[in-house]
């Protein structure tokens, strides 16, 4: 079994659709790509600002597991 599929499974179990959980997956995924290492825009962005992944990635990190965190609540909320 895969990821996705054991969590939807242990969600059903709990009372969760499998709705929800898609939704907080693909919320919590959305404000991650801007820190994938193999996305090229981020390598665009960072070299526009003079910037190393290695920086970038300390200052971002707090900020977007926050934003992640809170998307996934809002999704949580949102679908039914």
């Amino acid at each position: 079994m895969n990821i996705p599929v054991v969590v939807v499974e242990t969600g059903k179990a709990a009372g969760v659709s499998a709705t929800k959980i898609a939704a907080m997956f693909v919320a919590g995924r959305v404000i991650a790509t801007g820190l994938c290492l193999t996305t090229p825009s981020v390598y665009l962005g960072l070299g526009l600002m003079g910037i190393t992944y290695k920086e970038a990635f300390k200052r971002a990190f707090a900020w977007t597991l926050i934003i992640s965190m809170i998307l996934v609540y809002f999704a949580a909320l949102v679908v039914p």
